[in-house]
């Protein structure tokens, strides 16, 4: 996978009940050092822990007397969003939940093409290079957690594909949870692709289950493995692989993998890269063996041990790791800025939300200190404060 030109926002104007897409140009240096001599001098080797270590290291009472211990706060500059590329707003739905009358979720093709889907299910396109929007076929149902899987056909040729879309918490009572959407080239005919809608998707095995309870059981963790195998971890469940070769889901075991939401495969170094499962760290691990009903034996995990102020509370769910090619990450975290409440000492309130985006690069073993581990060395790490105006709903 080659480099990313661009790292993709899709920004929230509550007020206006806008959505915007901004793309921060990666050749500018935002969140990289430039050169190998500026890494070694200014870029820091997150903490490589081994399995036992994070359960005794990052307990709550852990974290919170580490966090105490830290006098020193990192300098974290902010950053203004780029200016927006294309403005969406979305006609309200007024039969969803309040909160979700207005929510347009975004399906990233490529680092260059996008699919938007609004609460009733209607679907666009945009393409960045032509500046175009592109009308879709609706989902058959409107989503409200929904979860994308890409699986290309003809990769190289085409760039044929199909967009796998299935609910995060998947409901009996509603049609259509898992959905697909698939793109045909008909160059003789049009330059676009025709999409098609396919509602025909079985179920996972567990929504069937006796006793399932919908909110208790949510997909935690996901992948894509070999271009081919949907693989979901489920809250209570275990893990299932849905193929789409043979539209058939399997059970993979009772364990879960070793990520909190979705993982990126990277293929220079055969991994797949997120959020670590319960806590705010990172992970890496080898899936390969999940289609054969075995878990991920080979896994790293990397502490970020740089020292926060004490009032910056992470949002430990909202963890984002986004691949930009040649090894290279960005990570995006979600932190409360709170301070003594007025009315009671012992408690504290939030006073602002911002998001921190931090640069990551991965190097093999044998670079730089030769621990014969893979090194996640961190780069710059910048802010930007929440506001009604403007507040990051995705990063892609």
């Amino acid at each position: 996978m080659g480099a990313r030109r661009f790292l993709n926002l899709l920004v929230t104007n509550r007020r206006e009940s806008m959505y915007s897409l901004s793309r921060f140009d990666l050749s500018r240096d935002q969140f990289f050092y430039t050169n190998p001599e500026e890494v070694a001098s200014r870029g820091r080797d997150l903490h490589l822990l081994l399995g036992r270590d994070v359960e005794k290291r990052f307990s709550p009472n852990m974290r919170r007397k580490k966090r105490k211990q830290q006098d020193v706060a990192e300098k974290i500059g902010t950053f203004r969003l780029p200016a927006p590329v294309v403005n969406m707003r979305p006609t309200p739905f007024l039969t969803a939940l309040y909160w979700q009358q207005n929510q347009l979720h975004c399906f990233p093709l490529s680092e260059r093409n996008f699919l938007f889907a609004d609460a009733r299910g209607c679907m666009f396109s945009y393409l960045t290079d032509l500046s175009c929007v592109v009308t879709m076929p609706s989902l058959h149902a409107p989503k409200e957690y929904p979860l994308q899987f890409t699986i290309s056909h003809n990769e190289g040729t085409t760039g044929d594909c199909t967009i796998y879309i299935i609910e995060q918490i998947i409901r009996r009572e509603h049609d259509f949870p898992f959905e697909a959407l698939v793109s045909k080239s008909r160059r003789n005919l049009h330059p676009l692709k025709a999409w098609q809608c396919d509602s025909t998707l079985p179920l996972p095995p567990y929504v069937s289950e006796e006793g399932y309870q919908a909110t208790l059981s949510p997909i935690c963790a996901s992948a894509v493995i070999d271009n081919r195998f949907i693989c979901i971890s489920v809250l209570g469940a275990g893990t299932y692989c849905f193929d789409t070769a043979t539209r058939a889901w399997s059970r993979a075991g009772d364990w879960m993998l070793p990520f909190r939401g979705m993982a990126e495969y990277v293929p220079e170094l055969n991994l797949w890269f997120g959020a670590y499962k319960g806590y705010n760290l990172l992970c890496a691990a080898d899936l390969s063996t999940v289609v054969r009903g075995q878990p991920p034996e080979r896994s790293f995990i990397w502490e970020d041990s740089t020292g926060l102020p004490e009032d910056w509370i992470p949002c430990v769910s909202s963890s984002k790791l986004v691949s930009l090619g040649s090894r290279r990450f960005c990570v995006a975290r979600l932190f409360r800025k709170m301070v003594p409440s007025k009315d009671d000492v012992d408690s504290l309130t939030p006073v602002s939300l911002f998001t921190v985006l931090t640069g990551l690069e991965v190097l093999l073993p044998g670079k730089g200190k030769g621990s014969g581990k893979l090194r996640m060395v961190k780069h710059k790490s910048r802010r930007f404060i929440w506001s009604d105006a403007g507040l990051i709903a995705s990063l892609f």
